[in-house]
């Protein structure tokens, strides 16, 4: 089971160290087998995160996530951040596609592409975001949107680097509206059908309330959490809720 805090732009040094506090004395967590937590926290924490891990002796079940990287590896990119620097600072993965790069940011399946491309260059694992937005869910052409997203995996003809997908329906991230299970299910198996070796976690509004309904699903081998994951007692619950 894979749980990722994806901590977006929130936290600073203070608000770091209170979480981290809080959370490692709530380690009922690690005695959950087959667990892998991943923090994601934004650029300038990266580093006291992985101090913090590296302290308390928990690099066997927490890991650094990067919130996105750039798709080229160097260049005059001002204020930007490539996966060779995200390696330097011993981060084994990155976020890649998510809704709120693709919206905000123009984001287009060809630059997601060279992204995973260059995170299979670092040995780093890409974890490829993909959804539809509530217009797309309504029209009921959901399944072709989120098809186009994933078969950018066809690019690498044989996928033998460790690839993560995340199910994130961008009508629910940050709503508090969540699909219902059969919604869920019926998209991770679509994909799980198209890309059977790989995992796919659920994201958008998951909390400690569906936590345990959704991840005891088949088809869902963990959860991306986003405003969950800010409180070290909410997400400690919702780790704990994993059967």
């Amino acid at each position: 089971m894979i749980i990722i805090a994806n901590w977006k732009m929130n936290k600073d040094f203070k608000d770091l160290e209170r979480f981290m506090d809080s959370f490692i004395s709530l380690q009922s967590w690690e005695a959950i087998s087959d667990l892998k937590i991943f923090f994601s926290p934004s650029f300038p924490l990266i580093n006291e995160v992985r101090n913090i891990i590296n302290y308390n002796s928990l690099n066997s079940k927490i890991r650094i996530c990067a919130q996105n990287c750039h798709h080229e590896i160097d260049g005059a990119f001002t204020g930007e951040v490539s996966v060779k620097v995200l390696d330097s600072l011993g981060v084994s993965s990155v976020i890649i596609g998510h809704s709120e790069r693709r919206n905000y940011f123009n984001e287009t399946n060809d630059i997601i592409e060279k992204k995973i491309s260059n995170c299979i260059k670092y040995d780093m694992i890409p974890i490829l975001c993909f959804g539809e937005n509530l217009n797309e869910r309504k029209k009921g052409n959901y399944l072709n949107v989120i098809e186009s997203q994933v078969n950018i995996l066809n690019s690498f003809k044989k996928i033998d680097h460790e690839i993560i997908l995340a199910y994130e329906p961008v009508w629910a991230i940050g709503s508090g509206l969540t699909p219902s299970l059969d919604e869920i299910n019926e998209v991770h198996l679509f994909v799980k059908n198209k890309f059977p070796k790989l995992k796919i976690l659920y994201g958008g509004s998951l909390n400690l309330n569906n936590a345990n309904d959704i991840l005891s699903l088949n088809n869902i081998d963990g959860g991306l959490i986003g405003g969950a994951s800010l409180d070290p007692y909410s997400f400690s619950s919702i780790i704990r809720s994993i059967k």
